[in-house]
């Protein structure tokens, strides 16, 4: 990787923590974050792996520097991994260029956020019985957050990708015109 490949990185990397750690601060609802979907983004944008999967890493620790964050250390490890599969799944995208792709890998992403991080709720939390039918009940009380954990990242990444598709034809135009004008 060149210098100016890894300076855009690093850029596109700082972009994104900063887009999340600030719609992780302000008033939200629940589980409707960009979180998920900068990380798919930064996998799908950033080659380098490592950088990709800070980009979620990085806006949930300053994020949660901020807020009151999770007091549990098992479901804190669960919440990291499930926003880290999605910079995972970014790179499935990169080069395939589909909204289908966007759209299959971002529903991936939130099933399983979703199911890693209620599967640590039931082990830690102490809400549910030991059993099956406890595990069940779990799943069951986190389908309204699993509602808005899809809608969210479905809404963000139809942000990030649709702006990376349109920018770069509305910058083009804009310098067409200006050259035009002058």
């Amino acid at each position: 990787m060149n210098d100016g490949a890894r300076l855009r990185a690093w850029g596109i990397a700082a972009l994104l923590v900063a887009l999340c750690v600030v719609m992780r601060i302000v008033p939200h609802t629940w589980n409707v974050t960009p979180v998920a979907a900068t990380a798919l983004f930064a996998g799908f944008m950033i080659r380098n792996r490592a950088v990709a999967m800070l980009v979620p890493m990085a806006a949930l620790l300053i994020g949660d520097l901020f807020g009151p964050g999770l007091y549990d250390a098992w479901l804190m490890v669960a919440v990291y991994a499930g926003l880290a599969a999605p910079a995972l799944l970014g790179r499935f995208v990169r080069g395939k260029w589909m909204p289908l792709r966007v759209l299959g890998a971002s529903v991936l992403g939130s099933v399983l956020f979703f199911g890693v991080t209620n599967l640590a709720a039931f082990f830690t939390m102490g809400l549910y019985a030991r059993s099956f039918g406890g595990l069940v009940e779990c799943y069951v009380a986190g389908l309204p957050f699993f509602r808005n954990t899809l809608l969210g990242d479905l809404a963000w990444n139809c942000t990030l990708f649709g702006a990376w598709a349109v920018l770069p034809m509305a910058w083009a135009r804009l310098r067409t015109s200006a050259k035009v004008a002058a």
